[in-house]
Parts: C-alpha cells; sequence; structure tokens
C-alpha cells in the first residue's frame, strides 16, 4: 500500500493526515511536515491515523521526532 500524507495550518492548530504504509523509505516526508509544522510555531499537532496500515520502527522514531521538533508546550 502507498504511503500518503496530507499537511494543513489553520489558526495555531497542524493537521497531518497519513495513510497506508510509514516506513524508513517515506519517514523524511513526515519529518518535514513536523518541521512546517514547528516553523509556523503550531500550538497543536493533529495526527489522523485511521487509514495507516503499517507503520515500522523508523516510523515510530519519526513520532518521537514530532514530539521533540514541537516543544514540550505543544500538544500532539
Amino acid at each position: 500500500m502507498a504511503f500518503n500524507l496530507t499537511s494543513e495550518i489553520n489558526n495555531g492548530v497542524a493537521k497531518i493526515t497519513l495513510s497506508g504504509e510509514l516506513d524508513a523509505s517515506v519517514a523524511n516526508q513526515f519529518k518535514a511536515a513536523v518541521e512546517q509544522a514547528a516553523a509556523s510555531q503550531a500550538k497543536s499537532l493533529v495526527l489522523l491515523v485511521s487509514k495507516l496500515a503499517y507503520m515500522s520502527s523508523a516510523g515510530l522514531c519519526a513520532l518521537v521526532f514530532a514530539k521533540q521538533k514541537m516543544g514540550a508546550g505543544t500538544t500532539i
């Protein structure tokens, strides 16, 4: 299953929708979306993952990166 990512930032809320398979080959796409959200100084990061079929350890590492990049003051 192919990986797909969409993101939007509105009123301090960054929403990233993930579908397919999040593995090492696409983890950098997710990290780039998180970096964009952090650069916008979003106060909240919403991850919509109901259509994510698989997440490798690289995907889990990317989730940890998201928390570190967004900072303690941002809710995820």
